[in-house]
């Protein structure tokens, strides 16, 4: 008898599960054509083409007349400027570069201000600013990349140092060399990418724009003096790992050169699949504060989703922005298979958010959104790319 009871509730539950799925589709078609033909033509970052494919895929399932072909680009500023030869629809590019695309090809994209209004609960105002241009709106944030620290916690323990009581980047610099001088050892505790990578992350924790109120370049300015600052005590140190060949940050970790870096969460979920080794040696933690009580929470690096076209395809394309605003079934799962952590705060009270990570034994998830809520919003200026490249001459 029992057992018929639940074999029933088994069934009941996967014949709901089920009508929920079939109603989220049949809620996205309903007054729409089924039959609706058109051509979608996406140009992506090659970081987040199997991500756009996936929803491709999974919108022709409701959509199959919809024809949509998703093209990687290195460099998107040339498939931008080649517009007229090359039709694009959608581009996929960084956040720091979105404001560039809008101010030099505005003419170029589509108003999607009526699409997104039900859905702006769902990001924050500075992630909406971002594909916003003077008081329209052209498209939707698609990821955000809060970062974190990372620590071989076994080495930090050898030394008797608990990882929570660093702070600032004063603690943690001194914590540091502790380690290598009580271990006799040349350990990394940072992963440099680039010159000016570390630079970047600090300016972000000060909630520096890169432009003061006036609009020049804040080189000189008091956040980015003491960003600089702070900066050259540390690389004093001589504990960055400056990358400088194909070697990734995950290797090096492996290798147990590294002990300690700034991630990304997306970096995050590659160590978790990479190195199983590491299970229950590793932990995280908020990157250390400039100050006492200063801000340690940061995001940077997410990726934008801009609409192009004409009202020729407007129907398509709406359905297809739609389809992604409305999906957050599957922006939880391609967090989960693909690492990519979704702009959506709604995604960050799913139940899946607040389980404990095996790995770390911890809710790193929960720690990710809270980092991701809590960060400033930096909306980076048009002329970013002019700006990057002069930060990489500066620090050379």
């Amino acid at each position: 008898m029992k057992k018929r009871k639940v074999m029933l509730l088994v069934t009941i539950c996967i014949f709901l599960f089920t009508l929920m799925g079939c109603n989220e589709k049949k809620d996205l078609a309903e007054g729409v054509n089924r039959k609706l033909k058109g051509r979608i033509n996406i140009v992506a970052d090659k970081q987040r083409v199997n991500y756009i494919k996936t929803y491709s895929d999974e919108f022709n399932k409701v959509f199959p007349n919809v024809k949509i072909e998703v093209r990687e680009e290195d460099d998107n500023y040339k498939s931008l400027e080649s517009i007229h030869k090359n039709p694009i629809d959608i581009a996929v590019v960084k956040d720091e570069y979105t404001q560039y695309f809008l101010s030099t090809f505005t003419n170029n994209f589509l108003d999607v201000s009526d699409n997104i209004s039900s859905y702006k609960g769902n990001f924050s105002k500075g992630e909406l600013n971002s594909v916003s241009f003077n008081n329209k709106t052209y498209g939707i944030p698609l990821d955000r990349s809060p970062y974190m620290m990372v620590y071989r916690k076994d080495i930090f323990d050898k030394c008797n140092i608990n990882i929570d009581d660093i702070r600032t980047w004063k603690d943690y610099v001194d914590a540091c060399n502790i380690i290598n001088k009580n271990l006799k050892q040349n350990y990394k505790f940072l992963w440099e990418q680039d010159k000016n990578y570390l630079y970047k992350v600090l300016l972000n924790q000060l909630g520096e724009t890169y432009r003061d109120k006036n609009g020049k370049f804040a080189l000189s300015s008091y956040n980015s003096t003491k960003a600089l600052d702070l900066m050259k005590k540390i690389k004093e140190q001589k504990i960055i790992l400056e990358q400088t060949s194909d070697i990734t940050m995950i290797e090096e970790i492996k290798k147990g050169k590294l002990m300690a870096t700034i991630c990304s969460i997306n970096d995050i979920n590659s160590i978790m699949t990479k190195l199983p080794e590491m299970k229950n040696k590793l932990v995280v933690r908020r990157i250390p504060a400039i100050e006492i009580g200063g801000n340690r929470d940061i995001s940077m690096d997410g990726y934008n989703m801009l609409v192009l076209g004409s009202d020729k395809n407007k129907e398509a394309l709406s359905l297809f922005l739609e389809f992604i605003l409305r999906n957050e079934k599957l922006q939880l799962q391609l967090f989960f298979t693909q690492g990519v952590f979704p702009a959506n705060i709604n995604i960050y009270k799913s139940e899946e958010f607040n389980k404990t990570v095996e790995y770390f034994n911890d809710k790193i998830w929960i720690t990710g959104s809270n980092i991701q809520t809590q960060s400033p919003d930096i909306t980076y200026p048009a002329d970013f790319i002019k700006i990057e490249e002069l930060l990489q001459k500066s620090f050379q």
